[in-house]
This record gives structure tokens, C-alpha cells and sequence, in this order.
């Protein structure tokens, strides 16, 4: 009796076709609840959904992930566990996972890069829906700090705006209070404030940004539930069983069973041809023919400083001892992205400055080689990510006869620079590759091998020493050797 009664559910869920929806959970438990009540209402509202058959099936994976709110985070521990849960719902037989929790969404690339299966942004979801030009952002300390929703609202011309310093006290203790069920009224009530000081800012709308925030907050046109956008798009997708996979998948990806787990806790696979992001200065040449490792004494940087105050000085109608002054402020108070800094303070755009300060010819800072048959010889994709201007890594690469390189060179004029991760993820992004199948090289510890293994990429340091990285060579003609060992 058991078993007809399946087969005649079954039957009625054929003409369905609904896709699988995984949900990776458990970050909040009531979040993940609420994803899960908002995905059943929408069948029922939208769909007329009244039978069991009439809902598609949904896996819910809920982990007891480490706390991502109040404390530092063991960001490897985080990824092994998200990875590893995220395979179990593919193998669980899920279409396609969400993860209702904004502040893991800095580790979607990666999960995206360790199963086959397409798995939704929240982050990248919502910033779709947002259609006013200032935007409030309420959300964890994490997700502020890593500019997880900044920096994407930005490349879309909008401007965020921010609660203050203690009203970001007061949304963590919000938070915390919701995932103990305890103080809710107080916490209404403070959140409502801090909703309004957002508006008297000038925000037009107002990002939910912890999947918490909606569980307390009343209903209004403005305000943007992270939680209703994740459940709109998961049930657009579940009823679209033909759909095409649309969403940032990497085509060079391995499958989980070609990828080690090794001691540092990265996916790696050696059964595929990996992409070889190369750093441009100091790796691809040296600075004054090895005469020194760091950039800001080499010959180059004194001609860009040189060039640069005298750009200054002319834009500015001062001295050069003015422009002098100018230029140290806002090394400091940009941490050394100058273009950044005099765009932002005196709206001098970055593109003329890059024009003027990297006027340099190669030839007098650079010994003159043919590096193409070296690289060539590696046998293996390459891209080259440098924070330089595109002005001055072209005639760099001119010269050193890796022009076709161009194709794949990826610069930093933009605000994402390294030592941004974000950086490294662009280039995985654009030329389809996962972070776990990809191996940084270059001679900066801070801006070319630790952002690069936050995102579980190997690394090799050139010119170096560092436990930080996974080898270490001391000249660009060791790499071949490397590539082999690594």
C-alpha cells in the first residue's frame, strides 16, 4: 500500500519538473526557517500551491557553523565546512544550493568552485533589486568590513550609506539578541531608530543586510528583506526546470573527486591545467637589476613619485615642495593608493594622473629580455594581474616581448586593486577558471600570495622567504621546477 501511495505522489509531481532547491543553512537557524516559510508562501500565493505535490523539494543542510557575528573567524575552518556541506546537498541530489546568510557570501566563489551545481549570491541577488541611488546598508561588521555588498553597489554607481560607529555596535547586539530570542521588543524599537537616522542620512532604500534583520523589522516599501530576494529567485529557478545555468560558474572547474584536500585545508586539482597569475614589477623584471626587492626604493617608483608631484603641482597651480606635501598626505591617508586618494579629495581623475606619472620609458629602469619563449615553455593558461596602470603595463610587456599577454592582463586602475582578494576573483570571474585551480606568482608576501590563498589558490614567492606561501623560489628560471612540484 506504501509504495503505491509514492508512486502515485511521484506521478503528480512529473508534470511539475520543479528543480531541486538546496538550502545551506543553519547561519542563522531562523533565517533558514524563514527562507523555507517564504519559498512555501510564494508557491501558494503566486502558484496556487495546495497539495504536497504542488511545492518542490526542498533539501535543508543546517550547520552549526562558528559564530560569524561578534567574533574573528577562522576563515580556512569556515571554508572546509561550507565546502564539504555544500557537496553533501549535491550529492544530496539539489539543482542548485542558496545560502541564506549575507555574511558567508565572501566564500560563494569558492563553493562555487567546489561543486557542479550553480549556487545563488544573496549579495549578488539583492544588489540587482536595489533602484534608488542611496542606499542604506544594515549588516554585520563582517560583511561591512569586507565590502561584500560595497564594493558591487558601487560598480553600479550607487552610494551606500552606513549607520554610525555605535549605531554598528548596537545592530551586532541586535543581531545576537535575535539568534537568542531574547530582548525582541528592545531590540524593535532600536532598530527602527537606526532605520530612520538611515533615511534623515538621505537613503532612499535600505539594505537588510543580515538575514536576521527581517525576522524583527516591520514591513516597508523602502527596506530590502535579503531573506524575500534569496526566496523570490530561488522559486523563479525551481519552476524553470529548463532553464539555462546563467548564474558565474567556472568552466575550468574540477569535479570534487579530482580535487585533494591538502594539509592547509585548499582544494587543489592536479588532473587539470592550471591558470598561472603572474604579478608584473619585480616578478616578471627586476627592480634595478636586483639591486633591491622593494618597490618604493627601487628607480622606478622615484621617477612615478617624481612625475607625479610635478603633475600635482601643475594641477594644483602650487610648488613642487606643496605638491611634495600633497603627495605624502595622501599616501598615508589612502595606504598608498595615490590615484584613489587625489581623485577622492580633489577630483583629479585617475586616468590623467596615471597618464602623467607612469610617462616612463622601460628601457631605462629595465634590463631588455625575450621572456616569451620562457613563458611559453610553461605550457600552461597565464593571466597577469599587476596594480599597475594599464599605461605602464603595456609598454612593459612590449618589451619584454609579451605583447599577445595583453589579451589576459588584468590592471589596477579600478578601486579593486590588490591586495584585494577581490582582485584574484576577477580574474578567475573573467576568464572562467576556480580559485582552487589557479597558482599566484609573485614577489610581494602582502599584495601577490595572501589574498591570493584566502581564496584556496597555491602560491608560489619568488625572490623570497615565507612560510606563508606554498614554495618559494629565488629567480624566475626556478618556476618551471615548481610548477612540477607543486
Amino acid at each position: 500500500m506504501t509504495k503505491k501511495l509514492l508512486i502515485y505522489k511521484e506521478e503528480r509531481l512529473t508534470p511539475k519538473s520543479y528543480k531541486k532547491i538546496g538550502i545551506l543553512g543553519g547561519m542563522g537557524p531562523q533565517a533558514t526557517a524563514d527562507v523555507y516559510i517564504k519559498i512555501i508562501r510564494i508557491f501558494q500565493e503566486k502558484f496556487n500551491a495546495k497539495y504536497d505535490s504542488d511545492f518542490p523539494k526542498i533539501i535543508i543542510n543546517s550547520i552549526p557553523l562558528p559564530d560569524i557575528v561578534e567574533n574573528k573567524i577562522n576563515e580556512r575552518k569556515i571554508e572546509k565546512i561550507l565546502v564539504e556541506n555544500s557537496i553533501l546537498l549535491e550529492k544530496a541530489g539539489a539543482d542548485f544550493i542558496i545560502i541564506p546568510c549575507n555574511s558567508v557570501d565572501k566564500f560563494v566563489p569558492l563553493i562555487r568552485a567546489s561543486v557542479k551545481i550553480p549556487i545563488l549570491s544573496i549579495i549578488e541577488e539583492t544588489v540587482k533589486t536595489i533602484k534608488k541611488d542611496n542606499v542604506g546598508l544594515l549588516a554585520t561588521d563582517y560583511t561591512i568590513s569586507n565590502r561584500l555588498y560595497e564594493d558591487k553597489i558601487n560598480a553600479i554607481d550607487k552610494k551606500v550609506i552606513f549607520p554610525s560607529i555605535n549605531e554598528q555596535k548596537i545592530i551586532t547586539n541586535i543581531i545576537m539578541s535575535i539568534l537568542a530570542n531574547k530582548n525582541i521588543d528592545f531590540s524593535k524599537k532600536k532598530l527602527k531608530e537606526i532605520i530612520f537616522n538611515l533615511k534623515e542620512k538621505g537613503a532612499e532604500e535600505i539594505i537588510l543586510g543580515c538575514t536576521e534583520l527581517p525576522l524583527i523589522s516591520e514591513k516597508e516599501e523602502f527596506l530590502i528583506d535579503t531573506i524575500e530576494v534569496l526566496a523570490e529567485k530561488a522559486v523563479e529557478i525551481a519552476k524553470d526546470f529548463n532553464m539555462k545555468k546563467t548564474y558565474k560558474k567556472y568552466d575550468n572547474q574540477p569535479s570534487f573527486g579530482a580535487l585533494a584536500l591538502n594539509t592547509s585545508g585548499n582544494y587543489f586539482s592536479a588532473k587539470m591545467k592550471p591558470l598561472l597569475i603572474l604579478d608584473l614589477d619585480g616578478t616578471l623584471y627586476d627592480f634595478d637589476n636586483g639591486k633591491t626587492k622593494n618597490f618604493k626604493k627601487s628607480r622606478v617608483y622615484k621617477a612615478v613619485k617624481s612625475n607625479a608631484c610635478k603633475f600635482i603641482a601643475q594641477k594644483q597651480r602650487t610648488s613642487i615642495n606643496e605638491a611634495q606635501k600633497i603627495y605624502k598626505k595622501v599616501v598615508i591617508e589612502f595606504d598608498g593608493e595615490v590615484s584613489i586618494g587625489l581623485e577622492k579629495t580633489f577630483g583629479i581623475d585617475r586616468y590623467e594622473y596615471f597618464k602623467a606619472a607612469f610617462d616612463l620609458n622601460p628601457k631605462d629602469f629595465i634590463t631588455k629580455k625575450d621572456l616569451r619563449p620562457f613563458i611559453k615553455g610553461l605550457k600552461t593558461d597565464i593571466a597577469i594581474l599587476t596594480g599597475a596602470p594599464k599605461v605602464w603595463a603595456d609598454v612593459v610587456l612590449d618589451y619584454l616581448n609579451l605583447t599577445e599577454y595583453k589579451e589576459k592582463l588584468f590592471t589596477g586602475e579600478s578601486d579593486i586593486r590588490k591586495p584585494n582578494p577581490k582582485a584574484f576573483e576577477q580574474v578567475c570571474s573573467s576568464l572562467k577558471f576556480a580559485p582552487a585551480n589557479c597558482i599566484s606568482v609573485g614577489d610581494q608576501l602582502k599584495t601577490d600570495i595572501i589574498p591570493a590563498k584566502s581564496l584556496g589558490m597555491k602560491t608560489i614567492l619568488i625572490k623570497s622567504n615565507s612560510s606563508e606561501a606554498d614554495f618559494c623560489i629565488n629567480s624566475l628560471e626556478e618556476l618551471p621546477g615548481a610548477l612540477k612540484r607543486i
